[in-house]
């Protein structure tokens, strides 16, 4: 089998975007079971990043691409035209053009615009994989209790955006949710197209071994703070929830980790009791072997928190928002959304057999949900209908 997957990030191990990472993983199984090409927009820019690794991928190419240029009243954040730009580098992707595949896989909203008449030869047989489903972001938004500007132009932002996907969503057989919450607005949205619920996965030769340690006064937060959703979480974590919870807690410390944290939150926020930050650190263990809970205050956006996921793989008791923890409910994640019942849950975890039980609970739920073959596997059932008899 032959399959064309079209990614709207770059895909590479050590980006620390969690969609581009949960992307990597499933490629990467993907080769393993058929021809693939893989062909990444790089919309966030990680090219430059993921040159020093080598390419890694048998058959990958690049198009880097600016959404940030301004198109009549709004500012072009998702890609509703992509043909221009594309015929500017048909170089770079002309192997594509009368290429014949069995299934071609679309991977978040920029990728959609492959859908457009003539672009490019695609197979009947479409996927569209969603992650974070700005749609219903947009709506939540313009419903809110936001000024009313604001809420204006999230209105006419949701109308534009619904419009892109309902003309491109026509196309596509099946629909990948990343939760069944997603998956019921996929369905009310869009009736009748096809849905199934893909969650993230690590490879099972790379989860490591749980991590057992005595710090569980130390509280920790990594992700990329370009990604708005982290940076709000971010903000939320040191203006206001973890003040609170160290004025009532004086033994609790902070480790906030990542990339592209803001160097004025850094010099505003490391001269206080109990808060460090860690940038960039050269790997995951370095940073998970210095906390011993996982706090994760997301508060927008949608989508799988690969944080989580990779927490629990490190056998780190979570502390999570509801939001912050969709799509994961076989997981034992503390929920909850104020400052208060943080705190509770937070306090709790300070007894060792809370701690020990939630940390063995989900180190084993995910060495045997959320890995990368179990990830796949979702994937090939609507790539393969007939899966697991025909590979």
């Amino acid at each position: 089998m032959k399959i064309l997957f079209i990614s709207s990030m770059f895909l590479f191990r050590e980006s620390r975007f969690g969609g581009a990472k949960r992307l990597y993983y499933l490629a990467k199984e993907l080769e393993k079971r058929a021809e693939l090409h893989v062909l990444c927009l790089d919309v966030c820019h990680e090219s430059e990043a993921a040159a020093c690794f080598g390419p890694e991928f048998a058959n990958l190419y690049s198009i880097p691409l600016d959404f940030n240029e301004k198109n009549g009243f709004f500012s072009l954040s998702l890609p509703i035209n992509l043909s221009p730009k594309l015929d500017k580098v048909k170089a770079t992707w002309f192997p594509y053009v009368d290429t014949s595949f069995d299934a071609v896989v679309l991977a978040y909203p920029a990728a959609l615009s492959f859908l457009e008449k003539g672009l490019v030869k695609l197979p009947a047989n479409r996927l569209y994989i969603e992650d974070d489903l700005p749609l219903e972001t947009y709506r939540k938004d313009f419903a809110s209790g936001n000024p009313l500007p604001k809420r204006i132009y999230k209105y006419l932002r949701y109308l534009q955006l619904y419009a892109y996907y309902r003309k491109r969503l026509r196309e596509v057989r099946t629909f990948v949710a990343i939760s069944r919450e997603e998956e019921q607005i996929v369905k009310k949205d869009f009736p009748g197209i096809k849905t199934i619920v893909m969650k993230y996965g690590l490879p099972k030769s790379e989860i490591p071994e749980r991590m057992k340690n005595a710090k569980r006064a130390r509280l920790g937060f990594i992700g990329n703070f370009q990604h708005p959703p982290n940076l709000d979480a971010m903000l939320w974590l040191l203006e206001s929830l973890f003040p609170y919870l160290h004025r009532n807690h004086p033994n609790l410390s902070l480790i906030i980790a990542g990339r592209y944290i803001p160097e004025h939150l850094i010099q505003h926020h490391a001269v206080r009791d109990g808060v460090e930050f860690m940038e960039s650190p050269e790997s995951l263990n370095i940073f998970y072997d210095n906390i011993g809970i996982f706090i994760n205050p997301i508060r927008t956006g949608r989508g799988m928190r690969t944080k989580v996921v990779e927490a629990a793989a490190y056998g780190k008791p979570i502390v999570s928002t509801v939001l912050g923890a969709e799509g994961m409910e076989d997981l034992r994640i503390r929920k909850v959304d104020n400052e208060v019942g943080i705190l509770a849950e937070v306090e709790k975890l300070q007894d060792p057999n809370e701690w020990e039980n939630d940390s063995d609970f989900n180190y084993h739920r995910i060495r045997e949900f959320y890995t990368q073959e179990a990830m796949a596997d979702s994937l090939w059932r609507g790539i393969e209908p007939d899966f697991p008899n025909r590979q």
